[in-house]
């Protein structure tokens, strides 16, 4: 399959790449070793909500993997927990060329600063909203006894899996209203994929940029299979030569 190499019309409002990791590194000391690295490039420091809760609530399963600390720059978005570490593109959408530079350019921060003991999932999630009902302009369906229904409110949800570990779950709706993690709430109808792998040991760490790339491939593949003809027409797609 024939993939763009970028559109011009862009309908990403959020863009994420995930990190959640075991450490030994108590939590209040873990931003302290990453935050000299990063202040240059990420200058604004937010502490974020969860910080005002008692510890043994943040400990607790809903909460364990929420960033504690938010920094933010002109490209992407870094926020950090006691579990995890993500990485966003600001909007409008960076671009994969430039927001991979920031994912990695972060990561061997976090390398440096040696607080991972195990990585044990990678999540790569994009969000993109069109104004006009998505259900009527993409590569799928809605069928009952054959015929063909139109859905004033609708939302489709799979999840899939590869032969490398690869778990995607894709998700087309319309008529919702979302609070992207960069942006307000967005109304409109949309398609949202997440790709996720689970890990054991530093087996992802050995491996970082292939894996990255691959999850971000994959999440490629799933939305121009989706969108293709007049809606990826008015993209106004460019390919390499």
């Amino acid at each position: 399959m024939r993939l763009p190499t970028k559109v011009e019309v862009c309908p990403i409002t959020d863009a994420v790449v995930e990190l959640r990791f075991t450490t030994n590194v108590p939590e209040g000391a873990l931003f302290g070793l990453v935050y000299r690295d990063l202040a240059e490039e990420y200058p604004t420091v937010e502490n974020l909500p969860i910080l005002q809760l008692p510890e043994n609530f943040r400990q607790g399963a809903e909460l364990r993997f929420q960033p504690h600390h938010k920094l933010t720059g002109k490209r992407a978005i870094v926020q950090l927990g006691p579990r995890s570490l993500s990485i966003s593109s600001t909007i409008p959408y960076v671009g994969w060329t430039e927001f991979s530079k920031c994912i990695y350019s972060v990561i061997e921060v976090a390398k440096k600063a040696n607080f991972m003991t195990t990585v044990s999932r990678l999540g790569l999630r994009y969000i993109n909203m069109f104004d006009a009902d998505v259900f009527e302009k993409i590569n799928v369906q809605l069928l009952i006894s054959d015929s063909p229904v139109q859905c004033k409110s609708a939302r489709l949800r799979t999840l899939l899996e590869d032969e490398n570990g690869f778990r995607s779950l894709v998700q087309v709706f319309n008529d919702v209203t979302l609070k992207a993690a960069t942006e307000g709430p967005i109304t409109g109808s949309g398609i949202d994929i997440d790709v996720s792998k689970e890990y054991s040991g530093l087996d992802f760490v050995e491996h970082i940029d292939e894996e990255i790339e691959k999850a971000h491939l994959i999440e490629k593949e799933h939305f121009y299979k989706l969108v293709q003809g007049p809606l990826l027409d008015e993209l106004k797609p460019t390919y390499a030569p």
